[in-house]
């Protein structure tokens, strides 16, 4: 059952849009691959296209990339024409996610009923709560805590509440051996907005998908939906200009693990703040075990500092942190051209438009978190690591690279206002998220 803001006429907020001005081109042409399709197969665009409710056929989608059409990927990273870029108009609706991550979604977090919170993207980025019962005095605090202007609220009644769905992803997680079908389990997560469980199964294997799916059911007691994991991509590009960008440090920036020449490579996460005044930066944990050392470089700028800290392992998360010069600090994110600043780090919302800059991938690319709580096998571990899941398809060298949700705000001096959400691990689009690195590493993201 849902109710509607704007149809339950005891409920009803008036809704207006936010508005901006036009963003500049994402980033300047020689900071872009020149082919959208190098190192993001059609069908990663595709899916991405149909998460905001775009057609998504392989034909067309290839024909928009190949055309001057595609007005949408030089400033968002996704393949657009200019009336879908004007109707979805992105920035608006990553600012009215960002203003409910400040009220309303940390109230109905708090709630004993809470169920889960997503923004609906193929209708118009509205905010839906899903509640397992609701209680009026809830609704109504709710809707007082709409943002204006805004997208629209929906409040929805479901059958398991958030700790039941949070629980029952420990279960799977942490007895992933005792089930049937256990080797073949890639990751597993919360279908937000179908109020189960979902089941990443390898493709190679999938054959196993009933198997599994009737083993999960049975040690949960909850819904549960298998699909099969996404097949990683493949690392072609090459591009020098990150390997060069310094003065200050950039987000985004290639760096490798052992030497300034190591073949081996990361991107540079966020920056963040140990102590007083102590910086340093965020990568992938994983990224520690490719080659030996501890020590961490960039090819223009050289010595950069050593590994300070990791969450990495069993039942931990796939990020780490890493000294770096304290002039070398910024809130930049490589590939944003203009003005840009940074804010403080949150939680992710399903459902909502987010960006990475990766090293390899050599763009910036943009798609929408699809599950902001999700554990899977990473694989330079064989462990259990938590975090959240994109449509993105970050590739090697990727890892560790920055994911925020991104708004352009106009005013005296108009920019580019970008906000922390994860550190990406190239596997399969899953990334560790900023706030946990915050406190199980005891830094602040610094802006």
């Amino acid at each position: 059952m849902r109710i509607s803001a704007l149809i339950a006429t005891t409920l009803c907020i008036a809704t207006t849009l936010l508005a901006f001005d036009a963003p500049p081109l994402m980033a300047k042409p020689d900071e872009v691959a020149a082919s959208p399709t190098g190192t993001i197969v059609l069908e990663d665009l595709a899916s991405i296209r149909a998460a905001y409710g775009l057609s998504a056929g392989l034909t067309d989608v290839a024909k928009l990339v190949a055309s001057p059409a595609d007005v949408g990927t030089p400033v968002w990273g996704i393949p657009l024409t200019e009336a879908e870029l004007d109707s979805l108009d992105i920035g608006r609706r990553n600012a009215f996610a960002g203003a409910l991550a400040s009220d309303l979604v940390p109230y109905v977090r708090s709630l004993n009923t809470y169920a889960g919170v997503w923004l609906d993207q193929p209708h118009g980025g509205r905010v839906v709560v899903q509640l397992t019962r609701a209680e009026e005095a809830q609704v109504a605090r709710i809707l007082a805590l709409e943002p204006s202007p805004s997208l629209g609220v929906d409040i929805e009644v479901v059958t398991y509440s958030r700790r039941q769905l949070e629980d029952a992803v420990r279960t799977v997680a942490r007895g992933r051996a005792q089930l049937a079908g256990a080797s073949a389990i890639r990751g597993v997560g919360i279908d937000t907005p179908a109020n189960r469980l979902v089941v990443q199964v390898a493709s190679d294997e999938f054959s196993m998908a009933e198997v599994v799916r009737a083993s999960v059911e049975k040690a949960v007691n909850v819904p549960t939906e298998v699909v099969p994991a996404p097949r990683g991509g493949d690392a072609t590009a090459v591009c020098t200009d990150r390997d060069h960008c310094y003065n200050p440090m950039k987000g985004g920036d290639r760096i490798h693990r052992g030497s300034s020449a190591g073949q081996t490579s990361c991107t540079m996460g966020f920056m963040v703040v140990q102590g007083a005044a102590n910086i340093e930066f965020l990568t992938a944990g994983h990224c520690a075990s490719l080659v030996s050392g501890t020590s961490w470089y960039h090819q223009g700028y050289g010595l950069l500092g050593t590994e300070n800290g990791s969450a990495y392992g069993e039942d931990g998360y796939d990020v780490m942190k890493v000294n770096m010069p304290d002039a070398q600090k910024s809130e930049l994110v490589y590939g944003v051209s203009g003005p840009q600043d940074l804010t403080g780090a949150r939680d992710p919302i399903t459902g909502e438009g987010v960006c990475f800059s990766g090293a390899t991938t050599e763009a910036i690319r943009c798609g929408t978190v699809t599950d902001d709580l999700w554990t899977w096998v990473s694989e330079t571990c064989d462990c259990n690591v938590w975090g959240g899941d994109t449509n993105l398809a970050p590739i090697p060298g990727d890892s560790g690279a920055p994911l925020y949700s991104r708004s352009y705000i106009t005013g005296a001096t108009s920019l580019w206002r970008n906000t922390p959400i994860g550190v990406v691990d190239h596997q399969n689009g899953g990334f560790a998220w900023v706030t946990a690195a915050e406190w199980v590493l005891g830094v602040s993201a610094y802006h």
